[in-house]
């Protein structure tokens, strides 16, 4: 018959954080950071599918679904915003020839949007 050594207890939770607390307060303003940027403005994103009301606030206002995209997609400037939007974004990110039939047509938007310089980039 042997003896069987007795098992270490491990620390716990609030001892390791204890120990570790300068790790953990390099952490924190991460931690805040998504906090702050990537979860609060998921509230405001639950706005496109209410029927908001400011006095109501984001919880409180009715829940509409898809109502408020369908009213944007069959109205008769969507594919013009949309259009507009993907340009503004192509010129934004380098982009500087960006091939369309209205493009194509008016010399002096290519010229504005080639960094007002004539012929190929």
């Amino acid at each position: 018959m042997s003896i069987q050594p007795a098992a270490a207890k491990k620390p716990g939770l609030l001892r390791r954080m204890r120990h570790y607390r300068n790790i953990y307060l390099m952490l924190l303003p991460v931690i805040i950071f998504y906090i702050l940027f990537h979860y609060v403005p998921m509230g405001g994103l639950a706005i496109a599918f209410e029927n908001y009301k400011p006095a109501k606030g984001i919880l409180g206002s009715d829940w509409v679904g898809l109502k408020n995209f369908r009213k944007f997609l069959t109205g008769i400037y969507a594919w013009r915003v949309i259009r507009n939007t993907l340009t503004e974004l192509c010129c934004a990110n380098g982009i500087r020839e960006y091939a369309l039939s209205e493009t194509q047509k008016y010399g002096h938007v290519t010229y504005f949007w080639n960094g007002n310089r004539s012929g190929k980039v």
